[in-house]
Order: structure tokens, then C-alpha cells, then sequence
């Protein structure tokens, strides 16, 4: 266990390596749609956030407050802050409708592969504006 471990009972579980690292993205998304992750803990560090906000997994705790000593330690004269941590499907959710709703929505007309169904071949830089 390092040095700079602020919660022991976290690090330990960082050994095991059967953790596997996946990008999620709009087209790859996460599997059930719903998941919590079961070891959501508040790190020890400054926080801009409150409530599931300012939640991290046990991996993330133990990197983010190991990063955060690490300035503390190398002398680092600016404030860092947590500013953002978990979002729950719902919380996501409300959070785009709310950008939507506000701004409108920027759509791809004519994406990859979608040829059959447009008429069009993938064109990247013809955007639809769908909003206000």
C-alpha cells in the first residue's frame, strides 16, 4: 500500500486487478443503462458539490485524493477543487433535457452509415438545429 494512501480500507481493494477500464460513449453505452456502482464514497478533498455530486468510486477516491496530496505536497499555490463526481442515469437525464430545453439541440443530418435511410452519404459538417 503506498504512502500516500489517505484511506487504507480503499487501496487495498486497488490491488486486486480484475477491474477492466471501457470507454463509455453515446455509442457505446453503459450496460444496464441504470448500474450504481457499489462502492460510491465521498473523497477527502475540497468540494464544489453536494449530494451524488460529490461522490467517487473506491478507485477514483484513492487516485483523486493521491493526486490531490501530491500537489499539496509538490507545493501547488492554487486551490483545487472537486467540481464534479457521479451522475445517476436520472440526474443525466435532467441535465441534458435542461440544455435541450434551454438551448435546442444540434443534430447530425446525414451520419455514417445512414445512407440507406437520408439519401445522403455521411456529411460531419451539415447540422440541424431542433430547439427554441
Amino acid at each position: 500500500m503506498s504512502a500516500d494512501c489517505l484511506r487504507p480500507e480503499l487501496c487495498k481493494a486497488v490491488q486486486v486487478p480484475a477491474v477492466r477500464s471501457e470507454a463509455v460513449t453515446k455509442q457505446r453505452p453503459l450496460a444496464p443503462a441504470g448500474y450504481v456502482p457499489a462502492d460510491l464514497v465521498a473523497p477527502n478533498v475540497r468540494l464544489a458539490i453536494r449530494h451524488e455530486a460529490a461522490l467517487l468510486n473506491g478507485r477514483t477516491v484513492v487516485a483523486g485524493e493521491a493526486t490531490f496530496a501530491a500537489a499539496a505536497h509538490d507545493g501547488m499555490t492554487m486551490t483545487m477543487t472537486l467540481a464534479s463526481g457521479y451522475r445517476s442515469l436520472v440526474t443525466q437525464a435532467a441535465t441534458y433535457d435542461g440544455h435541450v430545453a434551454a438551448l435546442g439541440q444540434f443534430i447530425m443530418r446525414y451520419p455514417t452509415g445512414a445512407h440507406a435511410i437520408t439519401g445522403y452519404f455521411y456529411e460531419p459538417w451539415h447540422l440541424r438545429f431542433i430547439g427554441i
